[in-house]
C-alpha cells in the first residue's frame, strides 16, 4: 500500500515522467491526448489518500445484481478494509510526501529527502524529450481554478516548467491561501506571470 501511494504521488508531482511511461504503455506521442488524460484522469480522479468508495462499489454491484440476483443481497463494506489506508494516513505518511516533493528538473538532480525516490537527470530527461513539452504560461496573470488533485507544486511545473517556483504562486494569493498545503477544490488564484 505504501508503494501505490508513493506510486499515486509521483505520478501527481512529477508530470513529464509520467507523461513519457502513458505515452510508452498507451502508444502514442499525441501530445494533447496525453495530457488529457494525465489531467482529467489521473490527477482529477485518482485522490492521493486512496480510499475506496463504498459508493462505487454499490453502483457496479446493483449492475451485476441485473444478471445475478444474489449479487443485490450484497453490501460494499463486505469488500473492502479500509484498515491499510487509514494507517497510512492517521500516521502522517501520505501528508508528509505531499510537503515535501522530490523534483527533478532537465539537467539537474535535486534529491528528495528519500533517497528511495530519486531519479537521475539522464533517466528522467532521456525518454521525455520523446514528448513535446506542454504549453507554459503567457506573460500575463492567470485566473486558475482549484481541481482535484492540485497541488501549488503540481501548478508550477504545469505553468512554469519546474515545481520548485510553487512559492510564486503562493506569495501571490496569501489573501486566498493561508497555508499552502491546503488549498480546496474550487478555489479561485492567480497564477503571476513568468516573468
Amino acid at each position: 500500500m505504501k508503494a501505490y501511494v508513493e506510486g499515486i504521488h509521483y505520478y501527481k508531482t512529477h508530470r513529464q515522467e509520467s507523461l513519457t511511461v502513458l505515452a510508452k504503455y498507451l502508444k502514442t506521442n499525441n501530445a494533447e491526448a496525453l495530457k488529457e488524460i494525465h489531467q482529467d484522469i489521473g490527477l482529477a480522479l485518482v485522490p492521493a489518500k486512496p480510499y475506496p468508495t463504498l459508493k462505487g462499489i454499490d453502483a457496479i454491484l446493483r449492475e451485476v445484481g441485473e444478471k445475478e440476483p444474489e449479487a443485490k443481497t450484497l453490501r460494499p463494506e463486505q469488500f473492502v478494509d479500509l484498515s491499510f489506508v487509514k494507517e497510512l494516513d492517521s500516521s502522517g505518511f501520505i501528508d508528509r510526501l505531499y510537503k515535501t516533493t522530490p523534483t527533478v528538473v532537465a539537467g539537474e538532480e535535486v534529491k528528495p529527502a528519500d533517497a528511495r525516490l530519486s531519479v537521475k537527470s539522464k533517466q528522467a530527461s532521456g525518454a521525455a524529450n520523446s514528448i513535446p513539452p506542454l504549453p507554459r504560461m503567457p506573460d500575463r496573470p492567470v485566473e486558475y481554478t482549484i481541481k482535484a488533485g492540485d497541488t501549488l507544486s503540481h501548478l508550477a511545473d504545469r505553468f512554469y516548467g519546474t515545481a520548485s517556483k510553487w512559492t510564486r504562486i503562493y506569495e501571490a494569493n496569501r489573501d486566498v491561501i493561508k497555508n499552502p498545503d491546503y488549498i480546496y477544490i474550487g478555489q479561485k488564484i492567480t497564477v503571476p506571470s513568468e516573468i
